[in-house]
């Protein structure tokens, strides 16, 4: 196309030369036409603006942005452990009428050693009632034979119990060791010394009860003893008549220095606790968790109780009550035993329920725990000292 225009100027300036020329000169037409030629050519170059077109190389993917959301505080829910349903150990029932009568067991020169005949007693209190007696029967009595109560009043102990004999002691009392060795067989001529734990009414009155042997063949030893006593009325000091003072209004401005008993789980504290009664217990020196019965005994800051094991046998508690009596500070230990393992229980908030304090809050063969009134034992048997 450049070229095609080239021509065609020169040859329009060709046209007009020779137009206005009279005399045709080839050298100068030939000069003539090269020299504008190199005007032409010898011209600058006009650079032209460049549009800049945009190169993509790929089409960029959108990643979606999360829509960010306030933090929520999240409230944990606690799911309550259920209460460990445990079955509370029934007693044994025997009546007398109902068994036999062995041929071959009896018992003589039985007396007192222990609660003579007559003796006061405090309602509800805990005693160890002993008898010396001989066995003047052709069998010996062995490991298993049961003391068997008759009773007409109404008791929260057990009527059939496991027989302990020692061997003869006149100091038998709830220290440890207190009972003297153990005897497990008597065989006959043998004298030994019977002894049980009892609780006392809870009412004022006199009181007997007959008392018979059972031997492991489920015989009764045809020979009754007894024990008589009395249960005093509490004594309530009389409040002195006070002079006649003119009323006035009380202080009704909150002392800041005064004790709030404290609310955990819709629960206040107590301003006194009371372990006296009877107990189902978690059984000390044992593996597993097996219920058993136990029954206490509050006197003041002291504590006297003890647990039968799942053996039949006794285990006494002894101790003191502090932190207006909701810990108690003890020992437990077999009474024919001078080995004693100390203890430490606390009392739940309602009172009917305590659990064993330990180091780490770790159950083993000593943690005891208990409930009472009907209330099982605690989920946690045993809890570290700050629980």
């Amino acid at each position: 196309m450049l070229k095609k225009f080239r021509r065609f100027q020169v040859i329009i300036l060709l046209s007009l030369f020779l137009t206005g020329c009279s005399v045709l000169n080839p050298t100068r037409i030939r000069y003539f036409i090269l020299h504008i030629e190199d005007e032409l050519f010898s011209q600058a170059t006009i650079t032209m603006p460049v549009r800049v077109t945009s190169t993509y190389t790929s089409t960029p993917t959108l990643v979606p942005t999360a829509t960010i959301k306030p933090t929520e505080t999240l409230t944990p829910t606690l799911t309550p452990r259920p209460l460990i349903n445990y079955s509370s150990p029934t007693f044994e029932v025997l009546e007398t009428q109902s068994l036999p009568i062995s041929a071959r067991d009896s018992i003589n020169q039985v007396s007192d050693v222990t609660i003579p005949d007559d003796t006061v007693l405090l309602p509800g209190q805990l005693f160890i009632k002993s008898w010396r007696m001989t066995n003047s029967g052709d069998s010996t009595w062995e490991e298993g034979t049961k003391l068997m109560m008759d009773t007409t009043f109404n008791t929260d102990m057990p009527t059939v119990v496991k027989a302990i004999f020692v061997k003869e002691n006149d100091w038998i009392d709830f220290t440890p060791g207190g009972w003297g060795n153990r005897v497990y067989n008597v065989g006959p001529g043998t004298k030994v010394d019977l002894a049980v734990i009892l609780r006392a009414p809870l009412h004022a009155g006199s009181y007997q009860i007959q008392f018979r042997l059972v031997n492991t063949k489920g015989e009764i030893i045809n020979t009754p003893f007894w024990m008589r006593f009395f249960v005093a009325t509490p004594t309530v000091t009389p409040t002195p008549d006070l002079p006649t003072k003119t009323p006035v209004p009380p202080d009704l401005t909150p002392d800041p220095d005064a004790e709030i008993p404290t609310a955990i789980n819709g629960e206040t504290e107590q301003e006194a606790y009371d372990w006296s009664g009877h107990w189902m217990v978690r059984e000390p020196f044992s593996d597993e968790t097996v219920p058993v019965n136990a029954w206490f005994y509050q006197s003041g800051e002291e504590l006297t109780g003890f647990i039968y094991d799942s053996n039949g046998d006794p285990i006494i508690v002894k101790g003191a009550i502090f932190d207006k009596g909701r810990t108690f500070n003890g020992e437990i230990y077999y009474p024919w035993l001078k080995q004693t393992t100390p203890v430490v229980w606390k009392m739940q908030f309602n009172g009917d329920q305590f659990y064993a304090v330990s180091p780490l809050g770790v159950i083993d063969k000593t943690s005891v725990c208990g409930g009472r009134g009907g209330v099982n034992l605690p989920n946690d048997c045993a809890l570290p000292a700050g629980a």
